[in-house]
Parts: structure tokens; sequence; C-alpha cells
């Protein structure tokens, strides 16, 4: 098999695990393409990676594609990835050698099993919603998409930002607020659902507009078809305001008019089965955690006292 490998961090937490990725991957003799300023990382750290090796910038440099692309670390890492992968569809294995690690594939304990899963056919790909955001009919940054959201939120931290919100061309509201998160289905889990918003699962064709710390007791998160066009326009005491493309950010002057619609381009997302997104859900964000589920169902009694 042909891996494009990725990451962007190593240190003393992450070294081990990186380290015995490409260990697995040297044993099997796969034929491996290592991101150039992930090179760099590793020769630091004296992290061996294939003497074959070869290198690449983006993943249009390699010829015939990779069979999947790597990302090596957490989800920011997989989210720093996308402009590396767009616009081909690679499938992406994310390996966790972060923290929480939401969005990935795997954890390095667990990654030789993937790689058998992989050699039997016997994967699943999810293909994530991406929104982009366009200014003028100009993409708002080089790369333009969020995986996860696009935010836009104010720089003063005394006063609030009114977005003037349209969909498909009809008045929503004036919302006054910290900012507004418009996510995908992906992202619900994310900055979304730390502003109250609903967690949605990967395959559900919507987008969902947040508002940030707004100051109308009636102002509510909305769900809405990711057919539609959102168009704001951002009004302030301020002279520009910030708008966020998940990790990635740039200033743009009050009265700027943004248009957020869905991108035609998918992320691939490699998973072992259709339900490990739910797995995730319920071991990482604890979905459901109640003392009472685990007496019934591993046959462990209370507790003497609860607090």
């Amino acid at each position: 098999m042909r891996f494009a490998v990725y990451g962007r961090n190593i240190d003393n937490s992450n070294r081990s695990g990186i380290r015995l990725v490409f260990e697995h991957l040297a044993y099997r003799k796969d034929q491996v393409f290592v991101h150039e300023s992930y090179r760099e990382l590793l020769e630091k750290n004296n992290i061996a990676f294939p003497p074959e090796a070869h290198f690449f910038n983006g993943v249009g440099d390699i010829n015939p594609l990779p069979d999947f692309f790597i990302s090596l670390g957490g989800d920011g890492t997989l989210l720093g990835a996308l402009p590396f992968l767009y616009p081909y569809s690679v499938p992406v294995i994310a390996v966790n050698v972060g923290r929480l690690g939401y969005l990935t594939t795997t954890e390095v304990a667990g990654f030789e099993k993937l790689l058998r899963t992989l050699d039997m056919g016997q994967f699943v790909c999810e293909d994530r919603t991406l929104v982009e955001a366009f200014v003028s009919g100009q993409r708002v940054d080089s790369f333009g998409m969020g995986l996860n959201e696009i935010t836009v939120v104010k720089t003063d931290t005394s006063a609030m930002i009114n977005i003037e919100t349209y969909i498909d061309g009809h008045f929503f509201s004036d919302i006054w607020a910290d900012g507004l998160v418009v996510s995908t289905p992906t992202g619900s889990t994310a900055y979304s659902l730390s502003c109250g918003g609903p967690v949605i699962t990967p395959v559900c064709p919507v987008l969902v507009m947040s508002p940030i710390a707004p100051h109308n007791l009636n102002v509510r998160p909305i769900v809405f078809s990711d057919d539609s066009t959102v168009r704001l326009i951002i009004h302030s005491r301020s002279n520009r305001f910030i708008c966020s493309l998940d990790s990635r950010f740039v200033y743009l002057p009050v009265g700027t008019e943004i248009e957020i619609r869905k991108s035609a381009w998918t992320l691939k997302l490699v998973r072992e089965s259709p339900g490990q997104h739910l797995e995730t859900l319920r071991n990482k964000l604890l979905w459901g955690s109640d003392m009472r589920n685990r007496w019934k169902f591993h046959g462990k009694g209370p507790p003497a006292t609860l607090e």
C-alpha cells in the first residue's frame, strides 16, 4: 500500500507513539511519503522513517495518488492537513497521538489492527461535509473551508457585534452577540456544542447556526438544510471583526458581507465500523455517563455513599 503521512508536533507525550507507527509501516514494507515539514521534525527528534520514503508538500505531488493519508496527531492536526489534501479524495486515517482525538480513526495501540483491516478491505469511509466562506466572490483565505465550522466573533472585549443574517436570500434575524458559529455535523461536537448547539450525526444533510453569548433570551441554535446559503453582514462599534475557519482566522472590516455554503469537496474519513462515531461520542464525550448504567451492565453494586 501507499501511505502519505502528515503531522505537526512531536514532544515527550507523543514521541513513542509516532515512532511505533513508523515501525509498523517499515515492517510491512509499505510505500511511505512524508510531508516535508514533518520530515524535519522527525529528523530533529531522531525518529526513523523508512529509508526509501519519498517526500511531498501536497497530495497532488504524489503520482499515482496514495491509497491512504495518515494524520498523526489530534483533531487540530487533522484540521491542519485539509489544505494538503484538497481537492483529492484520498481516504484519511487519523491516528490519535494527541489528547482527546475526537475525530481520529484509531489510537496508536489499535494501529496495527487497523492496518490488517485495511488489507482485508473491511473498513468504511465517511464523507464529511465542509463549509466554505466567500467575500465578494473570493475565498475568505487561501483555503476558504472549514471541516468543523465558520465563525464570526468580536475583537473587542466589551462591545457586542450585530450579525444581520439571511438564509437563502430571506432575512432571518439581527443577532446581538459575541459572535455566531455556522457548523457542519462534524463540528456539532466542537465550538457549536460549547454554545449550546445540538449533537448531529455525521450523515445528516444539515448545518447548524449557533449564537455565541447572545444578548437575547429568545435566540437559540437553529438547524437548516445544508443546501442553504447563509449570508452574514457584520455591524459593530469596532472597526473590524474576526472570521475563523476551524483553527485559521482573518480580520475583516465591519460591514463585510460573508456568504457561507456547503463545499462540493468532502473529506473521506476512514472508520473501522459504521457506528464508530456513536462509540466515540459515548467514550470520549461521556454521552449518557451514569453510575446506574455501570451497576446494571457490569454487575457492580452502588457505593456506600453517593456524593
